[in-house]
């Protein structure tokens, strides 16, 4: 019976020290989660990691799924390792469990000390003591007298007669104006539709410097996706200034083309040879399926620094995958972007309310505080304190 009780103490024991070991799993807050190619999304909870699977629970039946972790988007991908890394603490990794001395080992023998040696005699030394020296005493010395100073004659000073004062009529002061509000940027809608192709001549195409006509007019001839994604990429080595109608008209179209590669390569050499025309097909990129085009249209909009695009992401901004690039790109446009972020702090989505009312704390000026005073009637609490912080950002900066 004992043995029994003493096992049994034992297991728990064993039982309680793994479970202190033991790291816990992770978990995060609830999200909309996508995959590579955005088409399927999920609002879950995220529960952790195993064996390169991370572990979700859906919010609408609370069903847990695994989701292999390559085939999360990136942004997800992203979220998921910084949630792995902020749950790492350096106590659980260096902690060792306690080494347990084996029993009935004999401890080793302990050999006798040395006998304690006594130290000869010391001989009786007469005490030197050190001599003393007396500090001569310096009489002082009386100082001089100071010198009389010499009395100079007060020289009375003169009479100032006030000039006599003109009298003025009293005029108004004047009233500094209130300082003006920078109008909004005013974005023309034509400037995003898409426009008609012009024709496409094949005799244009063969006016082109040798090869590069006749790469022209396979893309324009041949049906053969491989074929037309190279002779696209081809193009990178035509120069900008040998160009003609015709093959722009050949590379709008390719814009629009069913393969994602020969699409991604139209718009780049598009944006090379004929970029005054490139903004209504960056605007249709931002919003493409292909992750890659939408990632290759935000680059060519941060390189262009063209406020005409804002509209464009203005739109874009509730997608969660594109959401937070978007938020950079319109924090690098500044003011610019205020007015077209105003109609966002009334979107359905309270996530979007909250994004933008952060947005213009950082670009907003004087203009937003209306826009931001109006959020005190929303049922979310969290969009009022990210709102109000928001007007105290632009009170700083006394814009």
């Amino acid at each position: 019976m004992k043995n029994s009780c003493y096992r049994l103490v034992v297991v728990l024991l064993v039982l309680f020290s793994i479970a202190m070991i033991a790291p816990m799993p992770v978990s995060g807050q609830v999200r909309e989660w996508a995959d590579q190619s955005g088409k399927y999304k999920i609002e879950a909870e995220f529960k952790g990691v195993k064996d390169n699977k991370v572990i979700l629970q859906r919010l609408s039946n609370g069903k847990r799924m695994t989701i292999p972790f390559a085939k999360l988007c990136d942004a997800d991908q992203a979220y998921v390792k910084t949630l792995l890394e902020a749950e790492k603490s350096p106590e659980t990794a260096n902690s060792a469990p306690p080494k347990t001395e084996p029993a009935n080992v004999t401890p080793p023998a302990v050999k006798p000390e040395p006998a304690a040696v006594t130290p000869p005699p010391k001989k009786n030394e007469p005490k030197t003591e050190p001599m003393k020296t007396e500090s001569p005493v310096v009489e002082k010395q009386p100082e001089p007298a100071p010198a009389p100073k010499k009395i100079e004659p007060a020289i009375a000073p003169k009479k100032i007669e006030p000039a006599p004062k003109k009298t003025q009529p009293i005029q108004p002061r004047p009233t500094t104006p209130p300082k003006p509000v920078t109008p909004p940027i005013q974005f023309a809608a034509s400037d995003l539709e898409m426009p008609e192709l012009g024709p496409i001549d094949q005799s244009q195409l063969q006016q082109l410097p040798a090869p590069f006509n006749d790469i022209a007019v396979s893309i324009n001839a041949d049906e053969n996706v491989s074929v037309v994604r190279k002779s696209l990429a081809s193009l990178s080595d035509l120069p900008s200034n040998q160009t003609n109608p015709s093959l722009i008209n050949l590379l709008k179209k390719s814009t629009n083309h069913s393969d994602e590669s020969c699409r991604r390569n139209a718009v780049e050499q598009l944006n090379r040879l004929s970029p005054s025309t490139m903004l209504p097909f960056i605007a249709r990129s931002i919003s493409d399926p292909s992750g890659r085009i939408r990632r290759q249209a935000f680059e060519i909009i941060e390189n262009s620094k063209d406020p005409r695009y804002i509209p464009a992401m203005i739109k874009r901004f509730p997608n969660l995958i594109d959401r937070a690039r978007i938020f950079t790109i319109l924090t690098q446009f500044g003011s610019q972007a205020e007015f077209a972020v105003h109609p966002l702090l009334k979107h359905e989505n309270t996530k979007v309310r909250q994004e933008a009312a952060r947005l213009l704390g950082i670009i907003g000026t004087s203009a937003s505080t209306s826009a931001l005073q109006a959020t005190d009637s929303d049922e979310s609490g969290i969009l009022k304190l990210i709102a109000k912080k928001a007007m105290k950002e632009i009170n700083k900066r006394g814009q």
